[in-house]
């Protein structure tokens, strides 16, 4: 009988050793995500604090420089400075603990936005874990 409970202690020891090796990344199919669309967006201003309209932004993985999107915003609709840099669209481009990301923004030929944000999840929805929220930039 002693044995069959070292038996099964260290097969119970084993089960509890491997589930500590276990990726912290992984997310199981038994949770429940709400229906909301989570996005992240940043605004963009002159200095005189009016929206800056971009004539095209993209948004690059910093570590791959893949391109995740690349728009070309209407000028007579997006009015309002704000862009949206993420959404859960895009949830498997993204660690859950986070990636980062670069915005870039231009003004005709010029760049002028050139700043970084990390993203990441939480297994339903993204998360933005740094970056600004609203960008300056220089006429």
């Amino acid at each position: 009988m002693k044995i069959f409970f070292a038996i099964l202690i260290i097969s119970f020891s084993f089960v509890l050793l491997d589930s500590c090796n276990q990726k912290v990344d992984s997310c199981t199919d038994d949770i429940i995500c709400t229906q909301e669309f989570a996005s992240v967006a940043m605004q963009v201003t002159d200095t005189l604090n009016k929206p800056y309209i971009l004539d095209s932004f993209k948004v690059i993985n910093a570590v791959t420089s893949t391109v995740i999107i690349d728009v070309k915003p209407n000028k007579l609709v997006d009015t309002t400075g704000y862009y949206t840099i993420f959404s859960d669209t895009y949830m498997d481009k993204v660690e859950k603990d986070g990636t980062v990301f670069n915005f870039h923004g231009w003004g005709g030929a010029n760049l002028k936005v050139n700043e970084e944000f990390k993203i990441g999840h939480n297994c339903c929805h993204i998360v933005q874990k740094n970056g600004k929220a609203k960008i300056v930039v220089q006429p």
